[in-house]
């Protein structure tokens, strides 16, 4: 006796939830991943440079001494070139494997937002350099100074940007396994 053969958009529907390897969401996952876990280092990153800026404005006012304010001024914008280190890797490989093309604008608005505080970044951390090397006179209101401080907190965001990115991929990787639990069973 012959058994009626299913519809083949029923049987497109059934085997959805197990085609998502064939479109590479394994491989996307682990890209989300790698984005939560530099987005962690450069939140990290740039809470501690944010650190050193406000030691430096409080030994700033506090002293007339200028050497303290310089050694911190010199370690927030070690911290700073380290998170724009990482920044770069970070969305260079992002671009490299082509996220941007295939996934959603959220994605895409957060690779250009870090590329865009890279460029001002590296900008404002080569003045503030050149600055401290050359005069003792930091003025901690100067408009590339405040651009910079803002800067920092706008990439801490862009980090935990990141760190959504994560979360993102451990639960995509929980709704497969419990799909291929079910159906294993």
């Amino acid at each position: 006796m012959n058994r009626p053969r299913p519809a083949p958009t029923a049987v497109l529907i059934a085997a959805l939830p197990h085609m998502k390897d064939s479109f590479g969401e394994a491989d996307l996952n682990k890209v989300q991943c790698f984005a939560g876990v530099c987005g962690c280092f450069v939140t990290s990153v740039n809470v501690v440079a944010l650190i050193f800026y406000t030691l430096r404005l409080v030994y700033f006012y506090e002293t007339t001494a200028v050497s303290g304010d310089v050694y911190f001024g010199l370690l927030g914008a070690i911290t700073s070139l380290l998170a724009l280190q990482a920044m770069a890797v970070a969305f260079a490989v992002l671009l490299l494997l082509g996220i941007a093309q295939k996934q959603r604008s959220y994605m895409v608005l957060w690779v250009v937002s870090a590329l865009v505080l890279i460029s001002i970044e590296t900008v404002i951390v080569s003045y503030s350099i050149t600055l401290q090397q050359a005069t003792m006179n930091w003025d901690p209101w100067h408009p590339l100074e405040l651009c910079f401080f803002g800067a920092k907190i706008i990439a801490s965001g862009v980090g935990i940007g990141g760190v959504f990115f994560l979360h993102r991929a451990v639960d995509s990787d929980l709704e497969r396994s419990d799909d291929e639990r079910r159906f294993l069973l």
